[in-house]
Order: C-alpha cells, then sequence, then structure tokens
C-alpha cells in the first residue's frame, strides 16, 4: 500500500470534528461564566473604592469649615449606576457593567465628618448571568467598607 492512499476516512474526520466542536463549546461557555463573575468583582471593588475615597475624604475635610458634604446616590430607576457628590459637585458617575444591577434598592450612602457612615448598609450586586450576588458591607460604627459573598456581618467590627 502507498503513502498516499493510507489517510483518514471520512467517517473518522467527522468523529474528530464533532469532538473537538463539543470541546470548545463546553469551554466558549465556561469563559461566559469567568466573564461574568469577573464583572461582577470588578463592579463591586470600584463601589468599594468609591465608597473608601468618599470616606477618606470626609476625615479630610476641616470640621465645622463648611467643607464639601459627599455623598452617594444609587440610580434607583434601573440599577444600572451611581453618582458620587462633593457637596452639589458630581464628583463621578458609577456605571455597572450590562451584565451587573443592583440587588436591593439602598438608600444614599453619606459619611460624618470623622468617616463613621450616617448607617450600616449592605450593597448587593448581582449578576444577570450568574446570578451571583457580591455585597458591598458598610460597617455602623467603624465605617469599614468591605466585600462578602453573605450580606451579614459581624456588629463587634
Amino acid at each position: 500500500m502507498r503513502w498516499w492512499r493510507s489517510g483518514f476516512s471520512l467517517l473518522e474526520l467527522l468523529v474528530v470534528t464533532a469532538m473537538i466542536s463539543m470541546i470548545c463549546a463546553m469551554g466558549l461557555l465556561r469563559l461566559g461564566d469567568s466573564l461574568a463573575a469577573a464583572e461582577l468583582s470588578a463592579a463591586a471593588l470600584e463601589l468599594a473604592a468609591d465608597l473608601r475615597w468618599m470616606q477618606q475624604a470626609s476625615v479630610n475635610s476641616p470640621v465645622g469649615a463648611g467643607g464639601p458634604f459627599y455623598s452617594l446616590t444609587f440610580n434607583q430607576a434601573t440599577g444600572a449606576g451611581y453618582v458620587v457628590k462633593a457637596g452639589l459637585n458630581v464628583y463621578k458617575r458609577g456605571a455597572f457593567p450590562d451584565s451587573v444591577r443592583l440587588a436591593n434598592l439602598p438608600q444614599a450612602v453619606s459619611f460624618t465628618a470623622f468617616g463613621s457612615p450616617t448607617r450600616a448598609q449592605s450593597i448587593a450586586l448581582k449578576s444577570l448571568r450568574t446570578n451571583k450576588v457580591r455585597y458591598v458591607i458598610i460597617a455602623a460604627v467603624t465605617g469599614r467598607v468591605r466585600l462578602s459573598d453573605s450580606a451579614a456581618w459581624e456588629s463587634g467590627e
């Protein structure tokens, strides 16, 4: 038998092509879940960073000098973003990725001149693709801002 006549049959090629296609399809599904998880984490990290910046800016503001009052309000209609204000001036407009929305309707967040929040709060961000939730938690007394996979927080922080 000559070397150019020894090859693969059409059936063998179809079976191998089908197997490779199935492996690629499974990989693409996993990739989509990974991207959704990364978008959720990035949105939670950005929100936590903006809250920490607000807290630090309120600590650095002179007490009683009429410095700017820092607040963060959420877009209650769509749950797709938030606005950080220093006094009446808009400091930043934050937008969540298309696959991330607020899971709850949080109240506006503000900090006192000493960096303490006006209330403890748990802000839930939800991935629309995977239904996973990440929480940005603000402790009542210390004002500590942290991320968690659960809404509960310890009272003795």
